[in-house]
């Protein structure tokens, strides 16, 4: 027989006050918190991502930049808009199964950021100023134009966050030439953004209290 006594739970900042130490607005982190990827606002996991590098720019094999798909959580979705294809959901959540995963990403690409992910042939993914996920786009194999003019690629997942605090990395596609980058930046954060889904990283941009605002993800 033995007896212990409860350990006392670590004591989670307020939302406005994890931000404003990490140098963002209160949106990205309420959007971590809901998609999983930030387990916690303890004093032990903000210090943990207040250290953790800042992306601002990383090149595909192409040599192009990057660009960022922002995403809110997950949600469920039957019909896509303009008559695309229905989709099982859109959005991310940190335990959602790979193919739920591509689903939300591999996406019809409108105008605008369309010729960021063509240059690139690639896409980073983020939620709550984390990236998440890296995905290939086979430019040479387009599906389809819908009625808006938007364009369809296969999209093959490159790797996935597995966990933040630790930035192990999971999905790891091999094969992919961008693989060994693609792990490399798994965990860092991302600032701005701001005016749509698809940004471009700015090289130039430094934390501000404004940063990665509620605009800059989808």
């Amino acid at each position: 027989m033995f007896r212990t006594t409860p350990g006392t739970p670590a004591p989670h900042l307020p939302i406005k006050t994890a931000a404003r130490y990490l140098g963002v607005s209160a949106t990205p982190i309420r959007k971590g918190l809901a998609s999983g990827v930030i387990p916690n606002l303890s004093l032990a996991t903000v210090e943990t991502l207040s250290r953790r590098d800042v992306l601002h720019e990383v090149d595909s094999v192409t040599g192009a930049p990057v660009p960022v798909l922002r995403l809110t959580p997950w949600q469920s979705e039957t019909q896509d808009d303009a008559g695309a294809p229905p989709r099982m959901g859109i959005g991310y959540q940190h335990c959602m199964l790979d193919v739920d995963f591509l689903s939300s990403c591999d996406r019809w690409w409108p105008t605008s950021g369309r010729d960021q992910v063509l240059a690139a042939q690639a896409v980073l993914v983020a939620i709550g100023s984390i990236i998440v996920g890296w995905i290939d786009i086979d430019i040479n194999k387009k599906i389809g134009v819908d009625s808006s003019g938007r364009l369809h690629y296969p999209g093959h997942i490159v790797a996935r966050l597995d966990d933040v605090l630790g930035r192990s990395v999971r999905s790891v596609n091999t094969s992919s030439p961008n693989a060994a980058i693609a792990q490399t930046v798994m965990g860092l954060r991302v600032l701005g953004g701001g005016g749509g889904s698809i940004t471009r990283l700015d090289p130039s941009a430094g934390l501000s209290a404004d940063a990665d605002t509620e605009e800059g993800d989808e």
